[in-house]
């Protein structure tokens, strides 16, 4: 019995060693298509147009100018009032193959608005983020590794 016990446990150990002489091979996920490459890194949007969106009702069409860039035209899908100062709402972008443009207002106690948004869409693996600079709107790509998508 003695033995049987002896030799499990070199056994063991032998399976033990070998498998930690494996080499670790990394995860990689699988490249997926670009949906904005004909766009640049970075580029502005009318500052009008994104303050015009919280103004629109569930369901309305949106066009919102992007610099020398054509539009970004889609259908409001949801407003949500998350709270007092923030207003959330979904567009789903006709012209980019209805990805989902995510955007909020959040209002200070100082009545200073910021804003914040992101498009996206789970079968491409790059991701646009509005970004607030002083009084102007830019859209900048991101890999979409970076992000958690629904």
């Amino acid at each position: 019995m003695k033995t049987k016990i002896f030799l499990g446990a070199i056994l063991f150990c032998i399976l033990s060693v070998t498998s930690l002489c494996q080499p670790l091979v990394p995860a990689t996920l699988p490249d997926k298509p670009l949906l904005f490459s004909k766009l640049p890194e970075q580029f502005s949007i009318s500052t009008i147009a994104i303050q015009k969106i919280f103004a629109g009702s569930a369901n309305g069409f949106i066009k919102i100018p992007a610099e020398e860039h054509g539009y970004l035209e889609g259908y409001i899908t949801e407003k949500v009032w998350k709270s007092s100062s923030v207003t959330t709402i979904n567009i789903r972008l006709t012209n980019y193959d209805q990805a989902l443009f995510t955007i909020s207002r959040i209002s200070g106690k100082d009545e200073k608005e910021s804003f914040t948004g992101r498009i996206v869409h789970r079968n491409y693996g790059d991701v646009l983020l509005l970004v607030q600079e002083n009084e102007k709107f830019y859209l900048r790509k991101e890999k979409q590794s970076l992000f958690l998508v629904e």
